[in-house]
């Protein structure tokens, strides 16, 4: 069964709510372990709202929130509204001692998933004691995160994908240090795979929550709808189910980010330890895929 450690930036955009409720009905159905879920921008409200959907649904587990002040801490949040909806704990440890934490209590063999700039990751290889467990364990990591086909119409005219763009230092250091396989979910491969109308089944959820307080206010969703890209459900779902004759991945390479733009690039390397997610099926394929398991 594969191990897993979430860490979001949930409060963002509602596809991170849409891609926690997967893991955790993956969870439910014996599919993977969930060890840990730790939030990475400074809004308080975020690891909250975490609690607040795991509880909802039934989980206990142990979170963690970044340490940084000023971070991605302002603007639109759908997280405050789940936060003052839906109840949750209080006093949450710092993410880094919680991945710590979880990954000294793991077997060997975890996949961190990370969905949102990866300043919490960055901080995990950093830490000596971070560096040592991830090396232990033979961690993968499995990120959100670059772009890597320029031809793509949703890529044409991007100079960086946001994740990285956001801390490029932090993602440069985890392409650089990270000590095992990482897999990237790169934005073409969630961008035109729209999810989230399923999510009327349960009205008093919090994800339909997410998912009505965030595409209400985002002018690129079609009036009334429920609908967005399904970058990070893509990701977590590859995560613990794989390919599953939806996804392919790239050859061996190294993946570069710009400390300044966090513009990505791929080079091509039988001796790298990097690959990303290349779509094989439909997006109405995939996205009957992710539905499954995003059942309110």
């Amino acid at each position: 069964m594969t191990q897993v450690i979430l860490d979001t930036d949930l409060g963002m955009d509602c596809d991170d709510a849409g891609a926690l409720l997967i893991l955790l009905r993956l969870a439910e159905a014996g599919k993977c372990e969930l060890l840990a879920v730790t939030h990475c921008t400074s809004n308080p409200h975020g690891v909250m709202a975490i609690d607040a959907i795991a509880r909802y649904y039934g989980h206990v587990l142990p979170f963690g929130t970044l340490d940084r002040p000023g971070f991605l801490a302002e603007g639109l949040r759908y997280s405050e509204v789940i936060a003052n909806e839906f109840p949750h704990g209080s006093g949450y440890p710092v993410a880094l001692s919680t991945c710590i934490r979880a990954l000294e209590l793991a077997k060997t063999g975890v996949t961190v998933a990370a969905i949102g700039p990866l300043i919490n990751i960055a901080e995990l290889v950093n830490d000596p004691r971070g560096l040592a467990l991830l090396k232990e364990k033979r961690a993968r990591l499995v990120a959100m995160g670059g772009f890597f086909d320029k031809t793509h119409p949703v890529t044409k005219d991007m100079q960086a994908e946001w994740n990285f763009e956001m801390d490029p230092a932090a993602a440069s250091d985890v392409m650089r240090l990270w000590p095992g396989e990482i897999v990237l979910a790169p934005f073409e491969a969630g961008a035109t795979v729209f999810t989230g109308e399923q999510l009327r089944g349960n009205p008093k959820s919090p994800v339909y929550r997410a998912y009505e307080v965030f595409t209400r206010a985002n002018e690129a969703v079609p009036r009334g709808k429920l609908l967005r890209s399904s970058w990070d459900p893509i990701c977590v779902y590859f995560a613990v189910m794989g390919g599953d004759r939806l996804f392919t991945l790239s050859g061996y390479g190294t993946v570069t980010v710009d400390t300044v733009t966090g513009a990505s690039g791929f080079t091509a390397d039988t001796d790298g330890r990097h690959r990303f997610i290349r779509n094989t099926a439909s997006d109405s394929e995939i996205a009957a895929s992710l539905e499954r398991w995003m059942e309110p």
